[in-house]
């Protein structure tokens, strides 16, 4: 969980470069109304918004460690006060994990 949260304080650069190549797409195929959507959310100073953070760690049973976890700190995270943490855990993960990229195959 600590290196999701760590990994998780490096949003704002990858924020940055996603948001400016979604509107350059949206300008490509001269979508005007999705570009300004996107717009909105690189112009903070005048158009303010809520900013959220997220971290996530998939363990399986084996390796869920409540104590570990217990030691995550968010301290040094850049939006720690709207930093949200989840951590799912299971028996099945692989079988789950298979099925989700089964499905996003047969949608690309």
């Amino acid at each position: 969980m600590q290196d999701a949260v760590d990994d998780s304080a490096k949003d704002p650069l990858r924020e940055g470069m996603t948001l400016s190549a979604l509107k350059q797409r949206c300008i490509e195929r001269k979508d005007d109304q999705a570009a300004a959507k996107i717009e909105r959310f690189q112009n903070m100073a005048d158009r303010p918004f809520t900013h959220l953070n997220g971290a996530a760690a998939v363990l399986s049973t084996e390796a869920y460690d409540p104590d570990l976890l217990a030691q995550t700190t968010t301290t040094h995270h850049p939006n720690s006060s709207a930093l949200k943490l989840i951590v799912v855990k299971g028996d099945a993960l692989m079988p789950l994990v298979h099925a989700l990229y089964e499905r996003a195959k047969n949608e690309a």
